[in-house]
């Protein structure tokens, strides 16, 4: 209900009971904010568990610091870091695939 709507016809009486609706709709309000940012820290939470877990997976699959040596390799093995969604749209591309600048070039562009 968000109109106040109040019985009797004594002031004081609708007066209380207007106070009363104003309280009870500020306690709901807050109760309502409250639960939101309860619901956005818990996706706060595990959004950065993932971006952790995400992150190790990247580093142990492209080494230290990101090192970008070997594209070739990388574009190789780029399916062990993908998530089971991508993992199905990508095809698994070979190191013989990957012998000649524009195959490299083709590959790099699908993955991105």
């Amino acid at each position: 209900e968000t109109s106040f709507a109040g019985k009797g016809t004594d002031r004081e009486a609708l007066k209380q009971q207007f106070e009363s609706h104003v309280e009870r709709k500020a306690e709901e309000a807050a109760e309502l904010v409250r639960r939101r940012e309860a619901e956005k820290q818990e996706y706060d939470d595990m959004k950065f568990r993932s971006q952790d877990a995400i992150d190790k997976k990247i580093t142990t699959w492209a080494g230290p610091k990101h090192s970008r040596k070997n594209l070739r390799a990388m574009l190789a093995t780029f399916d062990s870091v993908l998530f089971e969604e991508a993992k199905e749209k990508w095809t698994k591309v070979g190191l013989h695939e990957l012998v000649m600048v524009d195959q490299v070039k083709k590959v790099h562009r699908k993955a991105m």
